[in-house]
């Protein structure tokens, strides 16, 4: 049955839906949200501070207006609370809470929150208003980011990261409508409104998972505590749509996008789109389900983006070359001996095309099973030495492709693998190679 997609929380709904499910947002025919419909009582609300121009947004939790603060005559955007959510006193507690904790934070690639209240029953939080477009409306209109684009937009968004989990900060929801491009080389993240002060549970009072599906790190998904490593599994998510177009995970209904991210491996973005190896290798490492071994910071991230590329290019393991003597043939002798092997090579393929027609007639399935054995799932290296690595990928009948040096961040971890290609779980043709990013 077809669904109606809500643009603003990422949930699929009735195609008769006339309101989301999930957000309360009202849906028009094509899925859009329309203006919410409190707008006349938030201006009568609001009026003695803030002049409401126009609304601009509505997420799960809040619509968001551009208006006018006016003791300052200044341009804010002012994020008001959904009347449903206002009714939750462990939702109200923590929003005015949130609020007040990152207005503590001073970054130029974070968002600026002026103030927060509430005025005649309206809860608010008014921010700066950001010059710009977000990037997920960059990408749908415009088309995927270039590797510089997208690199630029890290060096903003990363940095901001680890300066808001240096406070105990976790945003909780970095996606692509939280970023805004206000300039062609500097982004800006926005909209902690579901962020959380220290390391906490990513579930409401009454239950329901907090954030956006396709954003989601596994352990948010499945409702367990999260801390600074989910905010860059879903940077990582931001870079792979932002670069290929494709999201890591996308199922028909939001339940089953949370299925896969608890249960799939990710097409690696390699194989969507050609780029840098260092980049292609961060994105991947991003996206890791186990956050111990996932890109720990934005610093860390940085790294592994700016490795150089003559230390992180994929080096071809290869076989030691047997030097043989040459001895002198005759020419005849030469000619006697080719012609031998041709005539035996043409024998050996009329016998076996001729044994294979028998068996398909007999049993075509045969054929198949004779000649090539089914994909098999690639087997786990990581944590364990190169040596032990090969032992295990030639057990499982694989090769070992090639190694990636890269920068980790524990001396534990080096002389380790630190991650492969293809990931964990991939099924691959039996005897197919497998590459290695060894620790340094």
């Amino acid at each position: 049955m077809d669904q109606k997609h809500c643009p603003y929380c990422g949930s699929e709904n009735e195609t008769g839906a006339l309101t989301c499910t999930r957000c309360k947002g009202t849906l028009t025919p094509a899925g859009g949200v329309l203006v919410h419909e409190a707008l006349a009582e938030v201006k009568v609300a609001l009026a003695a501070k803030y002049e409401i121009v126009a609304q601009i947004g509505h997420g799960g939790n809040a619509a968001v207006y551009q208006a006018i603060q006016k003791n300052l005559d200044r341009k804010v955007a002012l994020k008001v609370l959904l009347p449903h959510l206002a009714a939750d006193a462990g939702f109200l507690e923590r929003f005015h809470m949130e609020a007040r904790a990152i207005a503590k934070l001073r970054h130029p690639n974070i968002v600026t929150i002026f103030d927060e209240g509430n005025e005649n029953g309206i809860h608010y939080m008014a921010m700066e208003f950001l010059e710009g477009k977000d990037l997920h409306r960059l990408v749908k209109e415009r088309g995927r980011l270039s590797v510089a684009e997208a690199v630029d937009m890290v060096r903003s968004i990363a940095p901001a990261l680890d300066y808001a989990h240096s406070y105990g900060v976790v945003h909780r929801d970095v996606k692509s409508s939280n970023i805004i491009i206000t300039s062609p080389r500097t982004a800006v993240l926005t909209d902690f409104g579901i962020a959380q002060s220290g390391y906490g549970s990513v579930k409401s009072k009454s239950g329901p998972i907090l954030g956006t599906p396709k954003f989601m790190s596994p352990e948010q998904a499945a409702g367990r505590a999260v801390d600074a490593r989910s905010d860059f599994y879903s940077l990582g998510v931001v870079l792979y749509h932002s670069l290929s177009g494709e999201y890591p995970f996308r199922g028909d209904t939001m339940i089953d996008t949370i299925h896969k991210i608890l249960e799939e491996t990710p097409v690696p973005i390699g194989r969507r789109v050609v780029l840098p190896p260092a980049l292609e290798h961060a994105i991947d490492k991003c996206l890791l389900k186990d956050p111990s071994r996932r890109v720990q910071s934005g610093k860390e991230l940085i790294a592994l983006i700016d490795a150089p590329a003559p230390e992180r290019s994929v080096r071809p393991v290869e076989a030691p070359v047997r030097k043989v003597k040459r001895r002198r043939v005759l020419p005849l002798m030469s000619s006697i001996v080719t012609a031998v092997l041709v005539c035996a090579l043409l024998v050996g393929y009329k016998l076996r095309e001729h044994s294979a027609k028998a068996i398909v007639h007999t049993n075509p399935t045969v054929l198949y099973e004779n000649l090539e054995p089914p994909p098999k799932a690639v087997p786990s290296v990581v944590g364990v030495t190169k040596d032990e690595a090969v032992a295990i990928l030639e057990r499982e009948g694989f090769s070992l492709g090639g190694i990636r040096v890269v920068a980790v961040p524990s001396p534990e971890s080096r002389g380790k693998v630190d991650s492969q290609r293809p990931v964990p779980g991939t099924a691959a043709k039996v005897g197919s190679q497998v590459d290695l990013f060894i620790g340094e």
